[in-house]
């Protein structure tokens, strides 16, 4: 299995120090009114600075290219995917669009992308990290282009660390967090040591599912990596976690799963720290009053016995371009992919946008032009030390992650019992991984 690399080989280090289905389904042609040349679609989501970062490197390209205009689709997470695979389907879609890693088996297998390794005569992706090229491949093809390191980190109150005496420089074990988020909601039953919603307790799950078995969840084979009794284990620490207020109760937690820096507890200082993707570090601080920071925090670990690192480090995301597009505008639109996400100029312009730049001149220009925030590259250096396997597309597959999540969020709501849930959850994802890929 392949390990990551540490980031220090890109000079992460630096940088802290630093800072202390279908061919012809592609876009239909859509022209400029000016009549200067056709329109080129880029659609990404995110919040505004990563809107504003990616505005200003399109403008800069356009400005350097006057005969190329290009609208950017700045767009909130929700309701991305579906509207995309909508574009998709009638042949509408961008010319290079964003996509999670998690979605390249499905559109990979309906034929909807290009290959982009066709083309390596114009878009040269050389000085991105192999590893994370991975993510990207289908069957033999280079579907998607990796944006920026990404990986889950806790973030924590620093304020609450000092008085709980939680030192973020140690990486926990999970038992041992068990035991200190007890104390914390003893001593002040208002506080709890973690908010997490279903989503993120999903990622939690799996990557300690990997600890405990070495393997892929989903094999490529269609067998499960792990046994139903690793299952119940883990599926006992949550329903230890939620029932002894160690966790914020799951329903209070979700009402802020996709804004939790909003969560009152945070901003009261009722919340030691939260399991999030790097580049939400931003928003978590800042809710907070301006007299307490964050820091970033280890996964947590199984102990001496993890056969897997505790952190998934992956691309933030990664850019596709649609099949079918004519000769002259996929040309154009690939000159653009590689202006946005190997040049030096457009690393300064986009900085941490799509989380650390997993190049090294676009990491140097950004960090030289001070676009990279301390406590993301500190948590992605983190994530780095303790990263585990790569992912596979079985795992990673929608279908089979929405199987986990849903078992274990019966028992972080205390509907079901550990075993029960793990019997069940360990049945239907044989069944489904069976069916898909079998």
């Amino acid at each position: 299995m392949k390990k990551w690399s540490k980031l220090t080989a890109f000079g992460l280090c630096a940088v802290l120090g630093a800072s202390a289905a279908f061919a012809g389904c592609g876009s239909e042609a859509e022209t400029d009114e000016s009549g200067s040349g056709e329109v080129i679609r880029v659609a990404w989501w995110g919040g505004e600075s990563t809107h504003s970062a990616m505005q200003s490197a399109l403008d800069a390209y356009m400005e350097a290219n006057p005969g190329v205009v290009i609208e950017g689709e700045g767009a909130n997470y929700d309701g991305y995917k579906e509207k995309l695979l909508t574009e998709l389907a009638s042949g509408t879609a961008p010319e290079l669009f964003k996509v999670e890693p998690q979605w390249i088996a499905e559109l990979g297998e309906s034929g909807y992308l290009e290959d982009l390794s066709q083309h390596y005569d114009i878009l040269d992706l050389s000085e991105i990290d192999t590893t994370l090229m991975e993510y990207g491949e289908y069957n033999g093809e280079q579907i998607g282009i990796p944006t920026g390191y990404n990986g889950m980190v806790w973030i924590g109150n620093e304020k609450l660390m000092d008085e709980y005496g939680i030192d973020a420089g140690t990486q926990y074990t999970f038992d041992e967090i068990l035991e200190l988020g007890k104390e914390i909601h003893a001593q002040d039953p208002e506080t709890y040591l973690c908010s997490v919603g279903q989503a993120n307790c999903n990622y939690i799950l799996r990557e300690m599912l990997k600890q405990k078995s070495g393997n892929q969840l989903v094999s490529e084979d269609a067998s499960l990596g792990f046994t139903q009794e690793e299952l119940q284990e883990c599926f006992e620490w949550f329903e230890e976690a939620f029932g002894s207020g160690v966790f914020e109760p799951m329903g209070d937690a979700e009402l802020y799963a996709n804004n939790f820096g909003e969560n009152p507890l945070w901003i009261s200082n009722n919340i030691v720290a939260e399991y999030t993707w790097l580049p939400a570090i931003v928003a978590f601080r800042s809710t907070l009053d301006k007299d307490t920071t964050t820091v970033p925090l280890y996964s947590f670990t199984i102990g001496e016995d993890a056969k897997n690192g505790a952190t998934n480090l992956r691309p933030d995301g990664l850019f596709a371009v649609p099949k079918g597009l004519d000769e002259s505008r996929l040309e154009e639109t690939l000159k653009l992919a590689k202006y946005l996400f190997t040049d030096a100029e457009a690393g300064a312009l986009l900085g941490d946008a799509f989380s650390i730049p997993n190049n090294e001149p676009q990491l140097e220009a950004a960090r030289e032009a001070g676009k990279i925030d301390d406590q993301i590259a500190r948590g992605a250096e983190m994530a780095s030390e303790t990263a585990g396997m790569v992912e596979n597309v079985q795992s990673s597959n929608d279908e089979i992650s929405s199987i986990t999540s849903d078992w274990l969020a019966q028992v972080c709501y205390g509907e079901a019992d550990a075993s029960d849930a793990a019997a069940g959850c360990y049945q239907e994802m044989q069944n489904k991984a069976e069916s898909l890929f079998g």
